[in-house]
């Protein structure tokens, strides 16, 4: 895999690798809430230390613990939920783990690093009158293991980390990083652990209120959204049924919806309707992962039981990968989803397809006519989906626009759907806002896409030719 694609800025250093397993094992084995401080001016820092420990095993890459930050709601807002799984990526092999642009400690600057660019607008903008879950409480979870918070490995792989130089300080760190040295380390693969200790927190209860009351009050509240974008999008495909299940073993009467945004990962064939793609090449990263990971005992487990092969020797079929993209996996999601995407994906087109610059720009072996097959096929796909009796009878929907741009979806910015039934002249943020109210029955919308198609090919660069003038 090149590196260009998925590497940045490493932040690990070896001092924060002691501080993390020193103070867990100070800590009981039990998870352990901690919250040291606001972080900007509505964003609380919670980190498990305890959760580091045997059983939970919680580990980002580098060994650090998990972290999340949390946002209060407000008014009609304090017993709803919109919780984020952030974005960034992914890695399929030590080598490239180690130089991963989320090989990111939760010990440097944890106190005072915002919650990321991902966290302040779309459906976390407060300010815009149409979002639904503006005056939600917040829950913002970082991301660290390399695979959409589904890396599963019992075992830790040997890497060694590249020499980094120094950083000045930053908005991100505004005490700067120290430049670190190469040298070797182990690295954790334990997303689907970190997710479940978060969920674990989130729902535990506290023994020193009077009388007990939920950790962070989502025992018993109206509503909880789950979503992400990027690779946290994806892990909202991978991870929605999960979800809800354990919140509703805790709390039944809580409503679970999903919002996934910029994360229909697909299978790239060699060609879509007689127009052949550049590549294909993004299927082995795929793959690689999955083996690399453990996914298999990682993501939707009704779907890898869906790709048990008795005769192969890992007891899956060769195709089990496939249970790592949103496009296979969302057959398996029996909770209400709605989907956040465009067709021409600026992640998507430009580092998966070598299709497209940033800024929208084709080279050869790339073409117009390979960008609009490939915006072509995410809609069909999209579409096939969501026709489906168990897509229907979930109350799945889409939003799905022709614009140039990657997440956070920024739902301000785009104007109403311009095709559709219910859909037709509505906002992101508006449709949202009613499939949240009632998924299942939102007749001619639940199981549909509701396109804002601002040209039906390509181009159509940037947000700009997606406002409504």
């Amino acid at each position: 895999m090149p590196k260009s694609t998925f590497t940045g800025i490493f932040m690990v250093h070896v001092q924060h690798l002691l501080l993390a397993s020193g103070r867990a094992a100070a800590q009981p084995a039990t998870l352990v809430r901690e919250t040291p401080g606001a972080v900007g001016a509505n964003w609380t820092a919670h980190r498990l230390l305890g959760a580091v420990e045997a059983p939970e095993r919680a580990l980002c890459l580098d060994g650090s613990p998990p972290l999340y930050y949390l946002s209060p709601g407000s008014g009609d807002g304090v017993d709803k939920w919109e919780i984020h799984m952030e974005g960034g990526a992914w890695c399929s092999s030590a080598a490239d783990c180690a130089t991963w642009w989320g090989f990111r400690s939760t010990l440097v600057d944890p106190d005072t690093q915002p919650a990321g660019w991902q966290a302040e607008t779309g459906y976390f903008n407060r300010s815009d009158p149409n979002n639904a879950m503006a005056n939600w409480n917040y829950v913002f979870i970082r991301y660290c293991d390399g695979y959409s918070f589904a890396s599963a490995s019992e075992s830790g792989a040997p890497a060694t980390v590249p020499a980094k130089p120094a950083q000045l300080p930053s908005a991100a760190h505004p005490h700067g990083v120290p430049a670190a040295p190469a040298r070797n380390v182990t690295l954790h693969m334990r997303g689907k652990a970190i997710l479940n200790a978060v969920i674990t927190d989130l729902l535990v209860v506290e023994s020193t209120a009077t009388p007990p009351r939920p950790g962070k009050g989502i025992v018993g509240s109206g509503a909880v959204t789950v979503g992400g974008c990027s690779a946290g999008g994806l892990a909202v495909y991978l991870h929605c049924d999960l979800w809800a299940q354990r919140i509703a073993a805790i709390s039944p009467e809580t409503r679970t919806q999903c919002l996934a945004d910029s994360g229909w990962f697909q299978i790239i064939p060699q060609s879509f309707n007689g127009v052949p793609f550049p590549s294909t090449w993004f299927n082995g990263v795929w793959q690689s992962a999955f083996n690399f990971h453990n996914l298999s005992a990682g993501v939707n487990p009704g779907c890898i039981a869906a790709h048990r092969n008795a005769s192969s020797p890992s007891g899956l079929a060769t195709n089990a990968w496939q249970c790592a993209t949103a496009q296979v996996a969302a057959n398996y999601i029996t909770t209400p989803l709605f989907a956040l995407q465009s067709q021409f994906d600026s992640f998507q087109l430009p580092n998966m397809e070598r299709c497209l610059n940033n800024t929208g720009i084709t080279s050869p072996p790339c073409t117009l006519a390979s960008v609009d097959a490939y915006g072509a096929m995410l809609v069909a796909n999209m579409a096939q989906w969501l026709a489906t009796p168990s897509a229907v009878a979930a109350g799945h929907g889409a939003f799905v626009d022709s614009c140039f741009h990657h997440c956070p979806f920024d739902t301000a910015a785009l104007g109403p759907a311009n095709v559709g039934s219910a859909g037709r002249g509505l906002s992101a943020n508006v449709l949202i806002g009613k499939w949240l109210a009632d998924p299942t029955s939102f007749a001619g919308f639940a199981g549909k896409i509701a396109p804002h198609f601002a040209t039906p090919r390509w181009p159509c660069n940037g947000l700009d030719c997606c406002v409504l003038s």
